[in-house]
């Protein structure tokens, strides 16, 4: 068995016995990508994020990076896979992000997704590590794939069977499922297979369809935010309970969000009442305007 940290094959690594069998199959690489991860992405993914958990040395954020995702982001324990995935993502001027931290923990600060990706991943964890992390996931993603293989039966860690995920997910909605393949002629076979689940909570709308969204649009769109209409707005409408400092602290911080999303993406969503009028978000949705999305992460509420 290949040491985790060399587990993927990357573009220009040398080729060795085991690669020359695992190149044309369909159960590794780029194969396994094209076959159980690919058919089951959302598509249209101009302004979505991937965010794929236990990336190992990042072969697939290259793929969703060509694919059109606007923001890929890997999360990778390993630091060996992790060092690996660095060096030919910087080598190659790739556009992605490779975190080094467990999975687990680092739901806490990454951005809203649209997809997470585990590709043969969950089965390694601790049963209640796992469904932790899929209590926070559900608010957290809109989509989760996963890419999984028949493994040993362990009672501390998560089962791996689709039946399974169908029960760890039940509160989610299931959109796809891809089974076992037949691995007749394949000169490395597997017993894979791969399923979607869709949260519940979060949904993607035009954010022109919600009502609300265009009262803090000119504070981040304007030469000077801080002298805009909204920014004069705040301080009159504030007057009684802060000072002029009090209200230009919190607009300077409304500027530091602008630039943290920007930079690291959405970690909240809009949350919109069910007759799609805004009711806290005002903020993020003026930062998406600004940064030209046409598009938001959202969580209905009455």
């Amino acid at each position: 068995m290949k040491e985790y940290n060399v587990y993927q094959h990357l573009p220009g690594d040398p080729t060795n016995e085991r690669y020359e069998l695992e190149k044309n199959s369909k159960f590794w690489d780029v194969g396994k990508w094209n076959y159980f991860v690919l058919p089951l992405l959302p598509k249209l993914c101009k302004e979505l994020t991937y965010i794929e958990g236990g990336c190992n040395a990042g072969l697939y954020l290259g793929l969703a990076k060509e694919l059109g995702y606007k923001r890929v982001i890997g999360v990778e324990s390993d630091k060996g896979a992790w060092e690996r995935g660095i060096k030919y993502r910087d080598d190659h001027d790739l556009d992605y992000n490779i975190i080094l931290d467990d999975l687990t923990k680092a739901t806490n600060f990454l951005p809203l997704a649209d997809v997470t990706v585990l590709v043969n991943v969950h089965y390694h964890l601790r049963i209640i590590d796992w469904l932790e992390y899929l209590d926070k996931l559900q608010y957290k993603t809109r989509y989760c794939l996963i890419v999984t293989v028949k493994t040993t039966y362990k009672s501390w860690r998560a089962l791996s069977s689709i039946e399974a995920l169908r029960e760890y997910f039940k509160d989610w909605e299931e959109t796809g499922y891809i089974p076992w393949i037949n691995p007749e002629g394949d000169p490395s076979p597997r017993e894979m297979s791969s399923i979607i689940f869709k949260s519940k909570h979060l949904d993607r709308v035009p954010i022109k369809s919600i009502g609300n969204s265009d009262s803090t649009m000119d504070f981040y769109t304007s030469h000077s935010p801080m002298k805009s209409e909204y920014a004069n707005f705040l301080r009159k409408y504030r007057s009684k309970k802060w000072s002029e400092k009090e209200a230009d602290n919190f607009l300077l911080s409304k500027l530091d969000l602008y630039n943290n999303v920007k930079l690291k993406g959405l970690k909240s969503p809009l949350v919109v009442r069910t007759d799609n009028r805004l009711i806290d978000g005002c903020h993020r949705a003026g930062i998406l305007k600004a940064l030209g999305y046409e598009t938001a992460i959202i969580r209905k509420t009455v």
